[in-house]
Formats: C-alpha cells, structure tokens, sequence
C-alpha cells in the first residue's frame, strides 16, 4: 500500500506525523521522489513518529506500508 502525498497535495509534504491505530506493528517506509524507499521501520500501536525538513530536506513524496493487515488503522498529517 502506498500513500502518494504528493498527488495529494500537489507536492511534497514538508512536515506531518504518522500514528498506527491499529491492534498491531505497520511497517512503512520513506521516498522523497516516489521511487527511492528508505529501509523499512516499524511503528507500534499508538505511537507516533514526526517528520520536518530537519529529518527530510526535499519532504516526503509517499509512504510506502508493508504486512498491512485487514484491521490496520492509522493516521496521516501532512503539510
């Protein structure tokens, strides 16, 4: 599953968060172009990460989310 921020948006988010809702692990990854996926990471239940321009120069183009199961639920903020 992929979330194409940029279509969104019009272009590339350059600050938001990601919490997971969900009962379990998602595990996503990072492209500042849509084609170049930085490694996979995990994120728990109800935890939160955050990314700016400090963490991502050129925002973030799409996050990519592997082994999402039926009952994932999560949240996207993006700017």
């Amino acid at each position: 599953l992929v979330v194409d921020l940029n279509a969104s948006l019009g272009r590339n988010a350059m600050s938001g968060f990601l919490t997971n809702d969900g009962p379990g692990n998602l595990f996503y990854a990072f492209t500042a172009d849509g084609v170049l996926y930085g490694n996979n990471a995990t994120i728990k239940n109800t935890e939160s990460i955050n990314w700016d321009q400090a963490s991502f120069k050129n925002g973030v183009h799409s996050i990519r989310f592997t082994r999402v199961s039926n009952n994932s639920l999560y949240r996207i903020f993006a700017i």
